[in-house]
């Protein structure tokens, strides 16, 4: 069947990936050993899914600020890109600003037109949940391409179902530490900062190196550091950790996060993720994104922390690479 070209909305985090993932799987309609498959798994995407047959991901497009990207701290541009080459998909980066008089919406409906015009794209693909935005990306589509949104209003369950069941590996790249608050320590067993909550222990897919100078911050509720008498909120400690199962279940469905509204999914910017493994759509590929330190038969690899402002994220180094996650 024939198949229409989409540009897909691209930040490297679950959402979109996942977006990715589903049109990717429908592109040969529904008959396909791809979306059968899908369906297989969760019958009741069938009737969500059904406007979004023969599509077909031509176009990684990332819209960033005007003067550069080095604003993009939950989503590294250098990851970005080599999240992109291990697609096997061309990816474009596209400057966003309200300069000439002209505004920020109409800045975004110019780049979609280019789009459209130069790259012969028919429809744009987002991994919006909600409308938190006053349907901006609506608007920006409007009369040029249609928008495909198929994680529109979708449960939060079953999104996260379908990362998992997929076999993709999500990690917390980015804390709004004033929407998550304070979480609570669920017992008293971290020594010092380098060690994760009690919550948090079972979820560490790396060691984490916690800036004390960078992240700390005087208030009832923290992480002390007892060497520097300094406290560390402790919903930074969510950073680096995969989001799976178990800590869905123990910190962001916990009543904590339920008295906060904290959105489990991180739809109203509690938390960005950045998808790391994910076999439908890097074939082979992860990426390894962790620091070096220490001297030959000395080494020591972590992720490092910083904080601005209300947001902490990881600082992630630009030798970050891909390697093989399944043995040749």
């Amino acid at each position: 069947m024939a198949t229409q070209a989409v540009a897909c909305c691209f930040t490297g985090g679950k959402d979109c990936c996942l977006a990715a993932h589903l049109i990717s799987a429908l592109s040969d309609g529904y008959d396909s050993p791809k979306a059968s498959a899908l369906l297989l798994k969760d019958p009741s995407l069938r009737s969500r899914l059904e406007a979004f047959t023969g599509y077909q991901v031509v176009l990684l497009v990332t819209f960033g600020p005007a003067g550069g990207t080095s604003s993009f701290k939950a989503h590294p541009m250098h990851l970005i890109k080599l999240m992109a080459k291990a697609m096997g998909i061309p990816h474009t980066i596209i400057e966003i600003g309200s300069s000439e008089g002209g505004s920020y919406l109409q800045s975004y409906r110019t780049a979609i037109q280019d789009l459209h015009d130069q790259h012969g794209i028919q429809a744009l693909l987002t991994g919006d949940i909600l409308d938190v935005c006053n349907d901006f990306m609506g608007k920006a589509c409007q009369d040029i391409m249609p928008l495909l949104r198929p994680l529109w209003e979708i449960p939060r369950k079953q999104l996260l179902d379908l990362l998992w069941e997929n076999n993709f590996k999500a990690i917390i790249s980015c804390v709004n530490i004033k929407s998550l608050g304070e979480i609570p320590e669920q017992g008293d067993s971290a020594e010092g900062i380098q060690q994760p909550a009690a919550l948090l222990a079972d979820e560490s897919l790396h060691e984490v190196h916690i800036d004390p100078v960078a992240l700390a911050t005087k208030g009832k509720g923290n992480h002390h550091n007892s060497n520097q008498n300094e406290v560390v909120p402790l919903s930074c400690l969510l950073l680096g950790k995969e989001l799976t199962q178990k800590l869905h279940c123990d910190v962001l469905l916990g009543s904590a996060c339920k008295a906060l509204g904290i959105d489990e999914c991180g739809e109203k910017g509690e938390f960005h993720t950045m998808v790391i493994s994910a076999p439908s759509l890097f074939g082979e590929w992860s990426l390894d994104i962790m620091t070096s330190s220490g001297g030959s038969g000395n080494h020591v690899r972590f992720l490092q922390i910083v904080r601005e402002g209300d947001f902490a994220f990881l600082k992630v180094p630009h030798d970050a690479k891909l390697v093989r996650s399944i043995l040749d």
